[in-house]
């Protein structure tokens, strides 16, 4: 079963997925909501900020489940030739508040690039996939600063590459090492500060499942003779990622990534970065998904982006907390009308959960958790998440536990009600965008002030 966790967290492509619509529809269609593999897929959505984490613990916990933790940033990062955290906003919203369409050539890499993960298909993953890079506030408090995938589900992966001689941090230097031969080559407009006019068809990695010889790069300058030798550049590039990738693919198949992988039932994802009517898309084409949604109060989601980022930069609008609060409760009111489609059209396959009804509850929402994906819940799990929301944390349970990305905290109930402490100025600016949406939800009126 595998499980998709969803939140707020210049050339022409030639990847495709390959496959019709109507072969998906054979291979993943089942009327008790599995794959012919026998596998099931569940997609958790939710908000920068807003408890995906949480609640990915729970599975990242569960040694009975493979957890992959916000694959779609490391899929841009392949899809545009791009070495950086590409976060939620960069995706989901232009600069100016308003929505972000993806363009078609996006969702098919997501969609492409996510059956490769939930069916285990880890040889012909993007490298950047496999190899991720740390978000570069947790650099400052984690010496890994590149890791690889699921610690737990590939430990031996990550040994078979440090004894190739690839430590973390030099695995992160090749990487940007191959990456600066392709900036040479890039427009000004196609480089990562270069948002958001990076992310346009000009901008795609010529490379991106594609063959790597310099005949097939020079031929993409043909008719432009001043940039030929750009060539030299693309093709060091290509060979650089490509030396990388084999290098990674042996250790796959030294240990058998693939297959230890496929042992477990339940795969589970979790990403900021997909908003759900991306995830209908998805459904479109893996039609037996499960959609978990984390919900939480704006208010809250926005004071914690205010922690973490500091009051100047309410994430992620430069200190506007109105444009933030814009930006996040529409998507909100969005999303609430698109999961009322998956209610309708996918019925068995949505779920809603409140991230203060689990913090409240956890025991209880745990239960209806696992009875929503059809699995036991394991021995001790329970008592983890909850010594995990009181702040109760071991060395067995302590997972991402930095101050900024932590799970384990010391009240889960001060999380909750410390929105309380926003000034009534960024109150009433909150208010003005996501009342309609925080009372539709149930979320009670602002009574502060």
């Amino acid at each position: 079963i595998a499980v998709l966790l969803v939140g707020l967290t210049g050339l022409y492509i030639i990847h495709r997925i390959g496959l019709s619509h109507s072969y998906w529809q054979t291979y993943w269609e089942d009327p008790n909501g599995e794959s012919q593999d026998g596998q099931v897929y569940v997609l958790l959505v939710g908000y920068m900020r807003g408890g995906t984490s949480l609640l990915g613990s729970v599975f990242e916990n569960d040694k009975e489940t493979n957890y992959w933790f916000e694959p779609i940033a490391p899929v841009y990062n392949a899809l545009y030739g791009l070495n950086g955290n590409v976060q939620s906003h960069y995706i989901i919203n232009f600069p100016n508040g308003t929505s972000r369409q993806l363009p078609h050539i996006e969702m098919e890499a997501i969609v492409s690039e996510m059956k490769k993960l939930m069916t285990c298909d880890l040889e012909n993953l993007p490298i950047e996939v496999i190899v991720r890079k740390s978000h570069n506030t947790i650099d400052k408090h984690n010496e890994k600063v590149c890791h690889v995938y699921t610690d737990r589900l590939l430990s031996n992966l990550t040994k078979c590459i440090q004894e190739s001689g690839y430590k973390h941090k030099q695995l992160d230097v090749r990487l940007r090492f191959c990456k600066k031969y392709l900036a040479q080559t890039r427009k000004s407009s196609c480089r990562w500060e270069a948002f958001p006019n990076k992310f346009t068809e000009e901008c795609i990695d010529p490379f991106y499942g594609s063959n790597r010889d310099l005949k097939s790069v020079q031929n993409k300058f043909l008719g432009n003779p001043s940039e030929v030798d750009l060539a030299w550049d693309l093709k060091m590039y290509g060979e650089c990622l490509e030396d990388l990738k084999v290098g990674i693919q042996k250790c796959l198949k030294k240990q058998k990534s693939s297959e230890e992988c496929k042992s477990q039932k339940f795969q589970v994802v979790k990403t900021v970065r997909l908003t759900l009517g991306m995830a209908r898309e998805i459904l479109k084409v893996i039609p037996t998904v499960k959609v978990i949604h984390i919900l939480r109060d704006p208010r809250g989601i926005l004071h914690s982006r205010g922690n973490f980022h500091g009051p100047e930069h309410i994430q992620f609008s430069r200190g506007d907390i109105g444009l933030s609060a814009k930006q996040l409760c529409e998507r909100m009111a969005d999303d609430n009308i698109q999961g009322n489609k998956l209610r309708s059209q996918y019925p068995g396959q949505f779920m809603e959960i409140k991230y203060e009804d689990f913090v409240d509850k956890p025991q209880h929402w745990m239960k209806r958790l696992y009875d929503f994906i059809g699995k036991n819940i394991p021995s001790g799990l329970v008592e983890t998440i909850k010594d995990q929301i009181s702040g109760n944390c071991t060395k067995s349970n302590k997972t991402h536990t930095d101050e900024y990305f932590g799970v384990c905290r010391q009240s889960g109930r001060d999380n909750i009600e410390g929105w309380q402490n926003l000034t009534k100025d960024h109150i009433e600016a909150i208010d003005k965008h996501c009342l309609e949406i925080s009372v539709e939800k149930g979320y009670h009126k602002s009574v502060k002030y």
